[in-house]
């Protein structure tokens, strides 16, 4: 046997040694610790807008009435429409939300946001008749136009129960709760005519008078509800603790049984013109009205057309005891029913 033998040898029998004193120690070692997931809490952060399933509810239907009627207006002679009322479509929508999570796959979370919609539009109608008579021509030039503005806002409080399935880079989950929603509605609408009478003639003075009448009101409204909420998506982990999804969600819930005030005040303007004189006679009358009550959604019999044409405002009593003949006598229900998508932003943090 070589030296250079003898030292490998001697260098194996070395290893040899060292593995037998510390064999034992490492065989009976603890493995690494490896982490596990436990509780977490999240903060998401969201918006997005929602479809409106039917317009609002009796906010619709009101809309319709308005728009029905100046419809079948304008099919009349010597008369044209104006409509420029559109359905309510868009509901947005803003929302934080903390989650906690029990295990990597369930949690429960508490929101709360807001959720804004509206209504807003103008329809009217154009009126103008040349007439004539033995002793000259006359114009009648009427026009009148109504301002609607609706807006909703409500602040929701939700409870939720969330199951996220995570999926590498990607979590699917998806959620479903009850909520408290503090609904506000007010109501802004202006309405403006004017009657404009005009005459040209041969055997008498020449005459003319006009007739103003301008209105402008408000009312506000509050009412709270329970509803129902749920929805599902995808969120993108961006890091360890951040995520970026896209979810669908569907909302329901109904106000029903609205309370609040209103307050309106009227111009009334009467003059006359003769050849010769000028405006001889000019006269304004103004008054205002408010009260308190309720939010009522009825239909009003207008007898040219023979239909009934629905309407919704806040009466200190039931429409039908006033002068006014009225059927499908109701409280009014608006809705915030809506399908939609919402972009979210997560923030994770482990408990444990």
């Amino acid at each position: 046997m070589t030296q250079k033998s003898l030292r490998t040898l001697r260098w194996l029998l070395i290893l040899v040694g060292w593995s037998l004193v510390f064999f034992p120690v490492l065989a009976t070692a603890a493995p690494p610790e490896v982490k596990k997931a436990g509780p977490s809490f999240s903060i998401k952060l969201s918006g997005g807008a929602g479809y409106a399933l039917n317009g609002g509810g009796d906010l619709e239907q009101a809309r319709l009435g308005s728009m029905n009627y100046y419809t079948d207006l304008g099919g009349a002679d010597y008369y044209t429409a104006i409509l420029n009322w559109k359905k309510m479509s868009f509901i947005p929508s803003f929302g934080i939300d903390l989650i906690f999570y029990l295990n990597p796959n369930i949690g429960i979370g508490l929101g709360s946001g807001y959720i804004m919609a509206s209504s807003k539009g103008d329809y009217g109608y154009t009126y103008k008749y040349d007439g004539s008579e033995w002793w000259g021509s006359y114009t009648w030039d009427n026009k009148g136009s109504n301002v609607r503005d609706y807006k909703i806002n409500a602040i929701p409080i939700v409870f939720n129960l969330y199951y996220k399935m995570p999926m590498g880079q990607m979590n699917f989950y998806a959620y479903a709760g009850v909520g408290y929603y503090i609904g506000k509605l007010t109501h802004d609408y202006t309405v403006d005519e004017t009657l404009l009478y005009s005459d040209t003639s041969w055997y008498y003075l020449n005459e003319k008078s006009e007739t103003t009448y301008t209105l402008k009101g408000t009312e506000e409204v509050k009412k709270n509800a329970l509803g129902f909420n749920g929805g599902f998506g995808l969120e993108y982990n961006l890091g360890s603790n951040i995520a970026l999804g896209l979810e669908v969600f569907g909302r329901f819930v109904n106000f029903s049984s609205w309370d609040g005030s209103y307050s309106e005040e009227w111009t009334d303007r009467e003059r006359s013109w003769l050849e010769g004189s000028g405006w001889y006679y000019d006269q304004t009358t103004t008054g205002d009205d408010k009260g308190s009550g309720k939010l009522w959604y009825y239909e009003s019999y207008d007898s040219d057309f023979g239909k009934q044409y629905g309407q919704m405002y806040v009466w200190e009593k039931k429409p039908s005891e006033s002068s006014v003949w009225v059927a499908k006598e109701k409280e009014a229900a608006i809705n915030l029913n809506a399908f939609g998508i919402i972009l979210s932003f997560r923030i994770f943090f482990d408990l444990f």
